[in-house]
């Protein structure tokens, strides 16, 4: 005779109570109940914030962002760096060697940049931040190496271009490092390109929310003295283009409540159906 494998229960073959999970799951067992509570356990989804230059016009139908040189005026500006606010023609973010748009050969001038985000609305506890930021046109080595800065000076001096500005030129590459980046200098000029943020960058995004939080970019695999093409990244750059900061939260899982863990504790204690085996 076949072994015949069989579950005895005390009142039906099976009995199952479908319900939502913050319901009670009462499984009838050998004339014994078991009593399972499973609760919802409520997972936080992350959260993403998005940030605009936009947000925030400190020279009005500017955005947030710019250039400082230590050796010609940001005001005034000039083909390939138009103003760097206030004007129709401002809003450029454009680094590295001022050129020649005809020959397109270095003129001397060097340039460092900035995006500035208001982070007013931010109260959440941020993880993970990616700068983007649009390519429009770059020269140079076919890899130049962008590398992203804390920034001391406060932005509404940022902001504002009077001239100019070794101190705030340096600003804008030298101190606490937010990660250096290998950014091709071919692509079309609509392209977004995209930074993740070190634990550095995060950290001060942390630190400034509330407030205004700027970066500083600067170009670190400059050629000086260089008598070939320029190197720059983001020249003839406007307002018109993209320059968001995209920040998001961790998922934080809620506690167990006490009768969740019982109920799990008393699923594990032993075997929950009991097969016997007949000849």
């Amino acid at each position: 005779m076949k072994n015949i494998l069989y579950y005895r229960y005390s009142h039906k073959v099976w009995r199952k109570c479908f319900m939502s999970l913050d319901k009670l799951i009462n499984y009838s067992v050998g004339g014994g109940v078991i009593l399972i509570n499973i609760l919802t356990s409520n997972i936080a989804q992350a959260t993403t914030f998005v940030f605009n230059t936009s947000d925030f016009q400190f020279n009005s139908p500017e955005d947030s962002q710019g250039y400082w040189s230590p050796s010609f005026d940001n005001n005034f500006g000039g083909v390939p760096f138009p103003p760097s606010g206030g004007s129709p023609n401002g809003g450029s973010y454009a680094l590295g060697e001022a050129f020649n748009t005809g020959t397109n050969l270095p003129t001397g001038g060097l340039v460092r940049s900035f995006v500035t985000f208001d982070l007013s609305s931010l109260a959440d506890t941020i993880t993970s931040a990616k700068l983007q930021l649009q390519r429009y046109t770059s020269s140079g080595d076919p890899i130049e190496t962008l590398g992203l800065f804390e920034v001391s000076t406060n932005a509404l001096t940022l902001n504002t271009p009077s001239g100019a500005n070794a101190s705030i030129y340096d600003d804008l590459g030298t101190g606490t490092s937010y990660g250096t980046f290998s950014v091709t200098t071919s692509g079309p000029s609509t392209e977004i390109l995209e930074f993740q943020l070190n634990a550095n960058g995060i950290s001060a995004i942390n630190n400034n929310a509330g407030g205004f939080f700027s970066i500083g970019m600067s170009i670190l695999s400059l050629d000086r003295p260089n008598n070939l093409s320029a190197e720059y990244l983001f020249a003839f750059s406007t307002s018109s283009g993209i320059q968001r900061l995209i920040l998001e939260t961790a998922s934080s899982p809620s506690v167990p409540e006490p009768s969740t863990l019982l109920g799990l504790g008393l699923l594990g204690l032993g075997t929950v159906l009991r097969a016997k085996t007949l000849s």
